[in-house]
């Protein structure tokens, strides 16, 4: 408890309302288990009380000898046997008048009954007078008490109620709210790594192409939005790093290489990286494009805040025939700079 409100004290509104519902769960599991728990250990806690129940219904039986033995079953039934012992001796029709079957009291406690009932039958031998011998039957039956069993099922019933409780499903609204919660929680972990921003570079050069088709179906049937050519790439690219990069730099002058001079696409100055953008078209495929591409590499090489290149190629077409290839070509020179070739789409 005292964990739980230090976490609300120490978090946002939003992050103490998503661990208040982690932990409601939390325990409506554990909840959960325990009334499991104990309803089972509450079923064997009963059977063990009316064990007798399941034992022999003989004089080996604790409940049986209990009321044998009892000074209550001595009162009750010394006479009935003195009589009886009177008759074997000495049989007389006056005598056998006088005996017949009883029951005794029902004897128990909260968990266990016992009803034992003596029953006059006549023995095999006879007597001179012909007139049989006799001996009392014991008919025993153990049984669970009433009350005791009432107890029970008054128990297992609340505790099945419980849990049925404890997992009934909470609406959709509530549900789907939660998830809401926890889910912007977990994205905002401060153990969560955040991305790089050369990662969020990378990852709107891979993802360009679902972009530009987004563009090109509007609603209404009005005229789509499409690229046809590098420049309209560049215009795009630019909107995007500045939604993230707060120093994009395009048409950056480099310093001139073989007596020519020219311009960088992009360049992201607290990063120091740069990207080239490249839009392949019928003139501008797998030889030519690798050739195009060395050069601008060896020309970004000389800008002295350009440690990383990357070669992004728009090839919405699939005019590129060995992508593969490409990469691999460009990447053996031994560049003086880190360099790594992007296509869109993959």
């Amino acid at each position: 408890m005292i964990n739980w409100l230090k976490s609300i004290w120490c978090t946002t509104p939003s992050q103490a309302l998503a661990l208040m519902i982690l932990s409601t769960r939390r325990n409506k599991n554990r909840t959960s288990l325990l009334l499991v728990l104990i309803m089972v250990s509450t079923a064997i806690n009963y059977a063990l009380l009316i064990r007798e129940v399941f034992e022999p219904a003989d004089q080996t039986n604790p409940a049986i000898y209990s009321l044998m033995t009892s000074d209550e079953f001595r009162q009750n039934t010394s006479v009935l046997f003195d009589q009886l012992k009177a008759y074997n001796r000495e049989p007389s029709q006056e005598r056998l008048d006088v005996l017949s079957g009883f029951i005794v009291p029902d004897r128990g406690n909260l968990w266990v009954y016992v009803s034992l009932r003596f029953q006059l039958l006549p023995q095999a031998e006879k007597t001179g007078n012909s007139l049989p011998r006799y001996r009392y039957d014991p008919q025993i039956t153990i049984r669970p008490a009433l009350p005791g069993l009432l107890l029970f099922i008054l128990v297992e019933t609340i505790l099945l109620l419980l849990l049925i409780y404890t997992r009934l499903k909470e609406p959709a609204a509530i549900l789907a709210f939660e998830e809401r919660q926890l889910a912007r929680f977990f994205d905002d972990e401060p153990n969560a790594p955040a991305p790089s921003p050369l990662d969020t570079v990378r990852h709107l050069l891979h993802h360009f192409h679902r972009f530009c088709l987004a563009l090109n179906q509007r609603q209404n049937g009005r005229t789509g939005l499409s690229v046809k050519n590098e420049p309209d790439v560049q215009d795009l690219l630019r909107a995007l790093l500045s939604m993230h990069i707060a120093d994009v730099r395009a048409e950056e002058p480099v310093p001139s290489c073989a007596g020519a001079s020219s311009r960088m696409d992009f360049l992201l100055h607290d990063l120091q990286v740069a990207i080239e953008v490249k839009m392949t078209r019928a003139g501008l495929k797998d030889k030519k494009l690798g050739e195009e591409l060395i050069v601008d590499i060896a020309r970004y090489a000389e800008h002295p805040h350009c440690q990383h290149l990357i070669c992004f190629v728009y090839d919405p077409g699939y005019l590129i025939r060995n992508r593969e290839a490409l990469q691999e070509y460009i990447l053996r020179q031994g560049h003086r700079i880190d360099v790594e070739l992007i296509f869109s789409p993959a």
